[in-house]
């Protein structure tokens, strides 16, 4: 990261891009999953300990499900995931975001008097 931008927001003693990486691990594991085993349903159980906890299991088929959400993750991670989509849409969502609020805050300062304007 270049550290003359940025450098000084932490979130949690993160820099954002940081904690972003945190929670794209996270998703990755999630699409790795449903990828694999098209039973998942939910996110519910995938964190940081879900594949740990299916490498200590017993059954050797939850440790090669285990080995190959790994591998499944890292190919969606370098080869499939749109980096530049993702970029694109932030910088959209935060600019979106910026235009609603400053649209709702200048609509409660100067409310629009429809009598004023002649009609």
């Amino acid at each position: 990261m270049d550290e003359g931008r940025g450098g000084a927001v932490h979130i949690g003693g993160l820099t954002p891009e940081q904690k972003a990486g945190e929670a794209l691990v996270k998703l990755f594991t999630f699409v790795a999953a449903r990828t694999i085993m098209d039973a998942l349903t939910s996110e519910k159980g995938i964190d940081e300990n879900f594949i740990t906890d299916m490498m200590r299991s017993p059954d050797h088929d939850m440790q090669l499900a285990a080995v190959r959400l790994l591998e499944v993750r890292t190919s969606f991670a370098q080869d499939t995931f749109q980096w530049d989509v993702l970029r694109a849409a932030a910088i959209s969502n935060v600019q979106a975001d910026a235009e609603r609020v400053m649209a709702q805050y200048m609509s409660s300062i100067v409310p629009l008097d429809t009598d004023a304007c002649g009609e």
